[in-house]
């Protein structure tokens, strides 16, 4: 039946709908969405859709776009690992360490640098 299989296939994650191409699902062979390119339409995936939709934007365009929150790298690196997607691990895994650097550096940056006496402790901003 792979001739006459539309191009555009729903998904069900978690009971939220999803249509995509099966050519998007099928970007990385070897992973579990590729695998899904192949079913039928209206396949059921027991995942979380909120993060699945990150999941799908990225398998997209190829980029992630999502605001820096640790917890929420976190949980897509699992779901990037249940899927097979090593390259989307790998990227989370990146920002999750610029995030962690970003937050070290303010927290250094709050406290200000050590210093001699009260006048030196002023910042700039400019």
């Amino acid at each position: 039946m792979s001739d006459e299989r539309a191009p555009i296939m729903t998904i069900n994650v978690g009971g939220v709908l999803y249509q995509t191409l099966r050519a998007t699902l099928a970007r990385h062979r070897g992973s579990a969405l590729a695998q899904l390119s192949d079913d039928e339409d209206g396949v059921f995936v027991d995942r979380d859709p909120y993060l699945f939709a990150y999941v799908l934007g990225w398998l997209r365009s190829g980029h992630l776009y999502i605001y820096p929150d640790a917890t929420l790298l976190e949980a897509l690196r699992v779901e990037a690992q249940h899927f097979g997607l090593p390259s989307l691990s790998e990227e989370l895994e990146r920002c999750a360490t610029l995030l962690s650097i970003q937050q070290h550096t303010k927290k250094s940056t709050a406290r200000g640098p050590p210093t001699s006496s009260a006048r030196s402790s002023a910042v700039s901003y400019s």
